[in-house]
């Protein structure tokens, strides 16, 4: 639960840079994680998985860094538990996510190289 928490910390704090998928898609492409945070979250079900952070936030006396998500308190509102509801952070069609297509990339006429790293930088024209 302490990883989901921070993945959901990182996801709010992004301002939703990217979405949930590429996240769990990251995490277990390169992470070597056997599912995302996300993903797991959605197999838990919200309404337990908010309560036990809940329960470790007062746990550790109410230490910010394990404060839960004002994101799961909405979607645990609305009813979007995961699996069980048939909507979470993915929705479900006959048990099975219904997982989004992955992004493609722009283009490398869209790049241009920063000539210090060599790493791809977008461009700021």
């Amino acid at each position: 639960m302490l990883a989901a928490g921070s993945a959901l910390k990182r996801y709010e704090c992004s301002q939703r840079v990217t979405d949930h998928a590429t996240i769990d898609r990251l995490l277990t492409d390169q992470g070597g994680f056997r599912m995302g945070p996300f993903t797991l979250l959605d197999l838990t079900g919200l309404d337990i998985s908010h309560a036990v952070m809940e329960s470790i936030y007062q746990q550790y006396y109410q230490e910010p860094r394990f404060r839960p998500s004002a994101l799961t308190a909405q979607r645990l509102a609305a009813g979007l538990l995961g699996r069980k509801s048939g909507e979470g952070f993915y929705r479900y069609a006959d048990g099975q996510a219904v997982l989004p297509d992955e992004p493609t990339a722009p283009p490398p006429s869209q790049y241009r190289y920063g000539s210090a790293t060599k790493t791809a930088m977008p461009d700021a024209r």
